[in-house]
C-alpha cells in the first residue's frame, strides 16, 4: 500500500508505520522535521496531529483537502488505505517543510513605499542594506527594490546574495537554475530598463499563470499574477534539495501584474 502526494508515491509502509523523511510539503510545519500521527475523524475526514506536545504545527491539519495560504497541500491516498485504516493503530508521517525562506517572505506582505524625496519605509531601507544598495529613497524609479527584497529574505535564512544583488538579473548567477518553477523558487524576468525578481507561490488552475510574491510590485510587497511564459529563469539555493518539491495551485488573494519600477 502506497500513500501518494501530488502524484508521487513516496510513502513506503513498514508494518503499521508510514514514513517519508525526504518528502517536502510547503508551509505545513515550521522548521525541520515534524512527526505526526494519523487520526480517523469520520469516514471522510482524517487528521494529522503532532506526535508530541513540543511539535509545532498548524492547529488543524487534515490530510483530506488541506489548504493553507491558498496552496492546496492535501495528501491524497489510495482508496485501499482508507478502506483498511484501523483507527486503533498509529500511523506516523515524517514531514519536512519546503522553501523555509517563504515564511520570511510572507511576513513582509503589505510593506509599502513612502512617497517623497528623501523619504522611505525603514523596512525597505533594510532590504537595501542586505543587497548593499546605497539608495535612501524607495519611491524613485532609479531605486527599484525587488532584488533588494529578495536579498533580505534569503540573507535572513542564511544564504549569501550574489554580487550586485540589488540588480534582479544578477540573481541568475545565484544558486542553481531549475528547469521548471516550484514553490519558493526565485523567478527572474526582463522589464523595460532592467529586470524583476520574485518568489514563486503557485500556479493558476489552467497552468497559464504564476503567482509571484515580490517587492516593488505596484510599490509594495504583494502577490501578483503574471503570465508564466515571461519568466526567463528560476533558481534555488545550491544546497537546497528540491527533488521532491512541486508547484501548487494558488487559490487565494492576489493583484494583477503592474508597475515594477
Amino acid at each position: 500500500m502506497n500513500i501518494v502526494f501530488n502524484g508521487l508515491s513516496v510513502y513506503l509502509p513498514t508494518g503499521k508505520t508510514f514514513s517519508a523523511t525526504n518528502h517536502l510539503i510547503p508551509e505545513l510545519t515550521n522548521k525541520g522535521i515534524s512527526v505526526f500521527t494519523l487520526t480517523k475523524v469520520n469516514e471522510q475526514l482524517y487528521r494529522l496531529n503532532p506526535k508530541s506536545p513540543n511539535q509545532t504545527s498548524v492547529p488543524q491539519m487534515y490530510i483530506y483537502d488541506v489548504r493553507y495560504r491558498g496552496c492546496c497541500i492535501g495528501i491524497e491516498v489510495e482508496t485501499s488505505f482508507f478502506t483498511n485504516l484501523n483507527s486503533t493503530h498509529e500511523y506516523t508521517f515524517f514531514i519536512k517543510q519546503s522553501a523555509p525562506w517563504m515564511d520570511t517572505a510572507f511576513s513582509q506582505l503589505g510593506q509599502q513605499e513612502i512617497a517623497g524625496i528623501n523619504k522611505a519605509n525603514p523596512q525597505i531601507l533594510q532590504y537595501f542594506k542586505s543587497s548593499k544598495f546605497w539608495g535612501t529613497d524607495d519611491s524613485t524609479a532609479k531605486n527599484a527594490w525587488c532584488a533588494s527584497f529578495a536579498a533580505w529574505v534569503m540573507q535572513k535564512n542564511g544564504y549569501s546574495p550574489p554580487a550586485n544583488a540589488f540588480r534582479a538579473k544578477a540573481w541568475m548567477k545565484f544558486g542553481r537554475q531549475i528547469n521548471s518553477p516550484i514553490f519558493g523558487s526565485l523567478g527572474i524576468k526582463s522589464r523595460s530598463g532592467g529586470g524583476h525578481i520574485a518568489f514563486v507561490v503557485g500556479q493558476s488552475a489552467d497552468k497559464s499563470s504564476l503567482f509571484m510574491l515580490g517587492g516593488n510590485q505596484n510599490d509594495e510587497v504583494n502577490i501578483s499574477r503574471y503570465p508564466i511564459n515571461i519568466w526567463e529563469s528560476f533558481v534555488v539555493p545550491d544546497t537546497y534539495n528540491s527533488s521532491r518539491d512541486f508547484l501548487p495551485t494558488y487559490q487565494s488573494s492576489f493583484t494583477h501584474q503592474g508597475s515594477e519600477s
